[in-house]
């Protein structure tokens, strides 16, 4: 079972970032060493964080979101093209589908109250249901701008879970025995799991 790519989409709060990491770490571990992890907004900060150690800029002076993201965008457009590569990130498969890349795609979600509690535990901060669902609805709307498509759209996946149901471990099962199934199959159905 080899999907060169494969990627991990979601509302945020769906724990999008544990199960690609732990999908990507059990696919280098087992098909092959050459399967690497990336992430959009990981780029975004390390590339940040470079540049204001080479040169000192900070504040308003630093490179625009639009240029981050237009950097973040190359980067993972090449990494698709190069193959064996695990990406977590929100537009990761309205990307795959833009630039015609084949691969495996997930889509995870979670009721909006485990979402909202996720986002306090992992930032230190408050995150109301109405504010998760706000940021869902942002981050949706900037999609449609940017790309013409909602991230939301259910036919560009192959599986869908709810990982308020299932526990990661379970999830993470739950994606590699659909990858099986998908991966060297010319058919594009997706699998639900409520």
């Amino acid at each position: 079972m080899v999907c060169s790519v494969v990627t991990v989409s979601g509302t945020p709060g769906s724990g999008k970032t544990e199960i690609a990491k732990k999908l990507a770490a059990w696919l280098k571990e087992r098909e092959c060493d050459k399967y690497q992890y990336f992430s959009p907004d990981e780029f975004r900060k390390e590339q940040m964080l470079s540049r204001r150690m080479d040169t000192g800029i900070r504040g308003p002076e630093e490179m625009s979101v639009e240029r981050q993201n237009r950097y973040a965008d190359d980067h993972m457009t090449y990494l698709m093209k190069t193959g064996r590569v695990v990406l977590d990130g929100i537009y990761s498969a309205v990307f795959c589908y833009i630039h015609n890349i084949d691969g495996f795609h997930v889509y995870l979600d979670a009721p909006p109250e485990l979402r909202s509690r996720r986002l306090r535990e992992r930032d230190k901060k408050p995150h109301s249901v109405e504010d998760v669902l706000q940021q869902e609805e942002t981050e949706s709307n900037a999609g449609k701008r940017m790309y013409s498509i909602d991230y939301r759209f259910p036919a560009l996946y192959d599986a869908i879970l709810d990982t308020g149901r299932l526990p990661p471990e379970k999830t993470l099962k739950t994606l590699l025995s659909g990858m099986r199934i998908r991966c060297g199959t010319p058919s594009r159905r997706a699998v639900e799991v409520y």
